[in-house]
C-alpha cells in the first residue's frame, strides 16, 4: 500500500458548506451596509481563511482594521449559530470513509476555517469516523499554503512522510501538498473548476469519492 494517511480538506472536500458559508457572509455584509453576493460567487472566495474571504466579499470596498475586526466578530457568531444549516456529506463521502477505516488508513482533516468553527463542525457532521487529527487556522500557525500546518500533523504520527496523501479541491491544496512534498489528489465536486486545477499542476483530479480508492 502506497498511502497509509490522509489529510483531507474540509470545506469543498468532505462537506459542502457553500450554502452556509454564504449565508452567513451575507448576513455579516449586511448588518454593515454593505451588499451581499451570489452564492454561487462565494466559489471564488473560499479556501483561504475567514481573513480572505471577508476581503474579497468586500471588494471594492477597503475597510479599517476596526471594522474588520468588528466584521469578523458578527461573521463567527452567524457562523456558530448557522454554520451546519444546510452543510452535508457530498455524496459518497460516508462510503469512502467507511472504506478507509476498514483498511485502517489514518485520517486527518486541516482546514482554513477558524480552528474553533472547524472542530465544532466535524464534531457535528463527522464524528462517525475516527479522524487522528483534526485542525483549523489558529492565529500562530501560518494557514494554507504553508506547510506548516501538514508537518505538525505528520508529528503526531508515526506514518513516514511518504506514505501520506493531501487531497482537497481548490489550489490552495494542490499548492499546500506542493509546499510539503506529498502526494496531492484533486476533488473535482468542490468549490474550483478542473482547469483551474490543472493550470496550477494538479494532475490527479476525481471525479468521485470513491475514485480515491485507486490511488491509495
Amino acid at each position: 500500500m502506497r498511502t497509509k494517511a490522509i489529510i483531507f480538506d474540509l470545506d469543498g472536500t468532505l462537506l459542502d458548506t457553500l450554502f452556509d458559508i454564504a449565508n452567513c457572509t451575507n448576513m455579516t455584509l449586511e448588518a454593515f451596509g454593505y451588499p451581499g453576493h451570489p452564492v454561487a460567487a462565494y466559489k471564488k472566495f473560499i479556501g483561504e481563511g475567514v481573513t480572505r474571504l471577508l476581503e474579497r466579499a468586500l471588494l471594492p470596498v477597503t475597510v479599517t482594521l476596526d471594522e474588520y475586526q468588528r466584521l469578523l466578530a458578527r461573521f463567527t457568531m452567524h457562523y456558530r449559530e448557522h454554520g451546519s444549516d444546510h452543510a452535508c456529506l457530498y455524496p459518497g463521502i460516508a462510503g469512502l470513509l467507511d472504506d478507509l477505516q476498514a483498511r485502517q488508513i489514518q485520517c486527518n482533516i486541516l482546514s482554513n476555517k477558524p480552528h474553533p468553527l472547524t472542530q465544532a463542525i466535524v464534531q457535528e457532521l463527522l464524528s462517525s469516523w475516527d479522524f487522528t487529527t483534526v485542525l483549523g487556522q489558529r492565529d500562530e500557525v501560518p494557514r494554507k499554503p504553508d506547510p506548516a500546518a501538514v508537518f505538525e500533523i505528520m508529528a503526531r504520527s508515526d506514518v513516514d512522510t511518504t506514505e501520506y496523501m493531501f487531497v482537497g479541491d481548490t489550489v490552495t491544496d494542490h499548492e499546500t501538498a506542493r509546499a510539503a512534498g506529498i502526494r496531492s489528489v484533486s476533488v473535482l465536486w468542490g468549490f474550483q473548476e478542473s482547469g483551474e486545477l490543472q493550470a496550477a499542476g494538479a494532475s490527479v483530479l476525481l471525479q468521485s469519492p470513491m475514485e480515491l480508492l485507486q490511488q491509495l
